[in-house]
């Protein structure tokens, strides 16, 4: 019988409880390396980042926003203007 993985177990010990945390609060992880302490995290709208920074202080860790690629997008109507942003962020756990 083949053994199930568990998708934490495939990150690297050091930082896998942070990306666990991370993902079980409804942030979406897509890479980490655990040697040099990063998380890449996908945005999806702007206040995103806000909840990010938000839980990261709330739950007392010490991080840097080092890497980020962000799309924002204009949308015009004759009513109003919005701006739609996407992308990702890389956040720095290492030499705070």
């Amino acid at each position: 019988m083949k053994k199930k993985i568990i998708w934490y177990n495939t990150i690297e010990p050091e930082i896998r409880s942070i990306v666990k945390k991370l993902r079980n609060n409804g942030f979406n992880t897509t890479s980490s390396c655990g040697h040099d302490m990063w998380v890449r995290i996908t945005i999806r709208n702007v206040s995103e980042i806000e909840s990010i920074v938000s839980f990261l202080f709330s739950n007392k860790y010490s991080f840097s926003i080092t890497d980020s690629q962000l799309n924002i997008f204009e949308y015009h109507s004759n009513m109003y203007k919005a701006f739609s942003i996407t992308g990702f962020i890389t956040i720095s756990f290492k030499n705070i």
